[in-house]
């Protein structure tokens, strides 16, 4: 037999098959008694064609083992699940034409044996671009795919950091990015359940301060009341009457550059964030 095929059967156009030892065996020997014609009679080889999925499959064609001839070309294809990708063919016996390819064909000829593929699958990586405006910075957990992606099913911590005398407001960017948070967008330590490309930006604000300075004794005026932002350069001020000196000031002096002296700059950013 040729490469693929097997023998079957020896028959006779003349009715000789009585004078061969064995019409099923491929060597056989026959009696000469007379005119004879014999014809080798072959089939070809089937083979088991079987076709799995890995995690993250939806589905293969075929879905079902079959057999095919030898010289059958047979069409298979992989569906990834949501949220996967198809990375390529489980081939150990090289059966088929590119096992990088989701829709392929499976070459019944190069192989003498029934033949199995499973098709494997990874989740899907998107990019994730976080920025943020002046007054904070904004950050997100190192992505962890195979080519340094934030994969799908994942959930990255996400957090706003204000700098001082500023206070996070919220997150901003398309609804789908937005809904990605699993906490609300005005909550600074979130999370992103990543399904797909995230771009946010962090929003901050200045914090306005209301700065109260008051005359504690008789004896003088104060000013310097108001309300400031970080960029600005509050002091507080002290006048004495004729007759009287000042001693000091009170209160908040954590804040003041100097508690002794009658002009001093209020240093806002020793103030609490979220005020």
């Amino acid at each position: 037999p040729e490469h693929g095929y097997t023998f079957q059967s020896w028959t006779s156009s003349t009715g000789s098959e009585s004078l061969l030892t064995s019409i099923n065996s491929k060597i056989s020997d026959f009696k000469v008694a007379g005119d004879a014609s014999y014809t080798a009679n072959f089939s070809e080889n089937k083979y088991r064609l079987t076709v799995t999925n890995s995690q993250g499959g939806a589905s293969v064609t075929p879905a079902i083992p079959s057999y095919y001839n030898f010289t059958d070309l047979v069409p298979i294809n992989a569906v990834p699940l949501e949220g996967y990708k198809f990375v390529k063919w489980q081939d150990e016996n090289g059966a088929l034409a590119n096992f990088t390819e989701s829709n392929t064909t499976a070459i019944m000829a190069n192989n003498l044996q029934d033949v199995v593929v499973e098709a494997q699958f990874t989740p899907m990586e998107y990019g994730v671009a976080i920025s943020s405006t002046s007054g904070g910075q904004a950050t997100v957990s190192t992505a962890t795919g195979p080519n340094d992606g934030w994969e799908h099913f994942e959930t990255y911590s996400l957090i706003a950091s204000p700098n001082p005398g500023y206070r996070f407001r919220e997150w901003s960017g398309s609804d789908f990015s937005l809904n990605s948070l699993t906490n609300s967008r005005t909550d600074p330590d979130n999370e992103l359940a990543i399904t797909g490309a995230v771009d946010l930006t962090a929003n901050f604000e200045l914090i306005d301060y209301n700065v109260t300075v008051l005359l504690a004794t008789e004896g003088g005026t104060v000013n310097g009341s108001g309300v400031f932002t970080i960029d600005d350069n509050p002091q507080a001020q002290a006048i004495a009457n004729t007759g009287w000196h000042f001693t000091h000031w009170s209160g908040d002096v954590f804040a003041l550059n100097s508690n002794s002296t009658l002009t001093t700059s209020i240093n806002l950013s020793q103030f609490p964030q979220n005020l």
